[in-house]
């Protein structure tokens, strides 16, 4: 496993299973992907944990899962998905892989890696 320089915005009511790494570099346009994955997880209340990871700054990280280009969304036990989606694509990614668990307490949140992110 890789060690964070960077943790913000950390919540431990989430359900451990449901989490999506957000993959980023500076050099890759994200700031529209980044709201419509948190908008779409907020509007359905999901317990689903958003990590958002700087592949510059974690570069094992990157290495471990395989990034070949960002953004990539790895939405953990379900699938990866590289580069852009459109708003009604990643809500019913989102919802999909909400299905995996039976617990629906709203709580989702950003966590960084590598770096200060504003969201």
């Amino acid at each position: 496993m890789y060690n964070s320089p960077t943790v913000e915005n950390a919540s431990h009511n989430q359900n451990p299973n449901l989490e999506i790494l957000f993959f980023t570099s500076p050099f890759s346009p994200h700031p529209k992907l980044e709201r419509r994955l948190l908008k779409a997880i907020e509007k359905k209340e999901l317990p689903i944990k958003v990590t958002k990871i700087n592949v510059l700054r974690a570069p094992e990280a990157a290495e471990e899962y395989n990034i070949v280009a960002c953004p990539t969304l790895i939405f953990r036990n379900f699938m990866k998905v590289y580069g852009n989606c459109e708003r009604e694509e990643l809500e019913e990614l989102v919802l999909n892989y909400s299905l995996l668990s039976s617990e629906f307490q709203h709580q989702s949140t950003i966590t960084a890696f590598g770096g200060v992110n504003h969201v």
